[in-house]
């Protein structure tokens, strides 16, 4: 069973904002790959 949960925001106000944040969960309650970039 592998629960995967990805969430994305972009704001253009002050220049330009992007988060990106993806986690993935698994079974032996474990994150992998989680991953958060802002520019």
């Amino acid at each position: 069973m592998v629960i995967t949960a990805s969430q994305r925001t972009e704001q253009d106000s002050a220049g330009g904002h992007r988060i990106y944040e993806e986690i993935e969960l698994r079974a032996d309650k474990s994150i992998a790959k989680p991953e958060v970039v802002s520019f």
